[in-house]
């Protein structure tokens, strides 16, 4: 049998994070922090989902819901949804909100926009002011033992720790777009020429794929695994040859996530969808 979830969402949903339980917010269930791009000012849309049914093996995942939205003069909303109660608001403190990153270990959420990075507020659902990083405009983040982040204007890759940026230096002559850091604290990176990876203790990184797939995302599972979201698809490292690997095929892919089942969350242009188990 398989079991089915109802997709939701707004125009365009381009980038996400799953938020899960953690010793620091043991109340707080799943969530779905979204970053949403708008094609005209003051648009109103009528968001409702298509219904997908995809095969997974995994284990149970909550549920999403249908939801609309207004906005007003800004290109990209961040937006919270709980896939457990299928609740979904705006986060309305920041300026065109695109990126977001989270501390597993602690529950903390970072949310990037045109004026810098801010912390999330669960009680207030809204940023923390001031912001942590000021005057920039943020393209992408990760959290791995530390904050990441890339620049929107220069595409360089930051390391923010104890209220500090710092350029990261084995990267500093690479332009960086989207990033992730797995398990073996391998960082793997794309830009206009394609897929890099730089090797824990490297001092250079080195090619993995070309630019003839458009990647636009990129986090990793439950366990550390990297998993990439592109315009036809969804890919992952293979352990052995260390290639990119097309898992599965999906229309004009834009976000990707995996929530506390460890199952596939991503987004399409008009919808976000869970890939479930049978």
């Amino acid at each position: 049998m398989v079991k089915s979830y109802r997709s939701v969402f707004l125009l365009v949903c381009v980038t996400f994070l799953v938020i899960v339980s953690s010793p620091k917010n043991t109340a707080v269930a799943d969530k779905l922090i979204g970053s949403c791009v708008w094609g005209a000012v003051n648009y109103t849309s009528d968001c409702n989902g298509e219904c997908k049914r995809r095969g997974y093996k995994g284990g149970h995942c909550g549920s999403f819901a249908n939801v609309n939205y207004e906005f007003s003069d800004q290109s990209f909303q961040s937006v919270v949804l709980n896939l457990d109660t299928g609740l979904a608001s705006i986060i309305p403190g920041i300026r065109n909100g695109f990126a977001s990153a989270v501390d597993q270990a602690t529950g903390d959420v970072y949310l990037g926009g045109s004026d810098g990075i801010y912390k999330y507020n669960y009680c207030s659902n809204d940023i923390e002011k001031p912001a942590l990083v000021h005057r920039t405009d943020i393209f992408d983040m990760y959290f791995n033992d530390k904050l990441y982040f890339v620049d929107t204007a220069k595409q360089n890759l930051y390391a923010f720790k104890d209220n500090t940026k710092c350029l990261v230096p084995e990267v500093k002559e690479n332009l960086i777009q989207h990033f992730v850091i797995d398990v073996n604290s391998d960082l793997y990176f794309v830009n206009p020429s394609g897929l890099f990876v730089l090797k824990k203790g490297s001092k250079s990184p080195v090619f993995v794929y070309g630019n003839d797939i458009s990647i636009r995302g990129a986090t990793t599972d439950a366990f550390g695994t990297p998993f990439f979201v592109a315009h036809d698809g969804i890919y992952s490292i293979d352990k052995q040859s260390h290639q990119l690997v097309l898992i599965l095929t999906v229309n004009n892919g834009y976000g990707i996530a995996f929530d506390r089942s460890n199952n596939i969350v991503y987004s399409e242009e008009r919808s976000v969808n869970m890939l479930i188990p049978y």
